[in-house]
């Protein structure tokens, strides 16, 4: 948990401005309900993963945000 600001909170501000609205934005939480995802999703959140995650997983999703090559062949999984 973050002091003082949700991650929501800051993916709100980040969103707020003009010139980061397509940047991709990865919401990693403790706190995953379905609720809390949907939310994160409908604030312009790219992605939603819960703890624990597995770290090829998210270095592969990475990789497909910016177009970066999966030099590792990681598949996600």
């Amino acid at each position: 948990m973050m002091p003082k600001l949700s991650g929501l909170d800051v993916l709100r501000q980040i969103r707020e401005q003009e010139r980061f609205k397509s940047l991709p934005c990865i919401i990693l939480t403790a706190g995953g309900d379905a609720k809390h995802e949907r939310d994160a999703l409908a604030l312009g959140a790219t992605q939603f993963l819960t703890k624990p995650f597995s770290p090829k997983k998210l270095y592969a999703l990475v990789a497909r945000l910016t177009g970066a090559p999966d030099e590792a062949g990681i598949s996600g999984e």
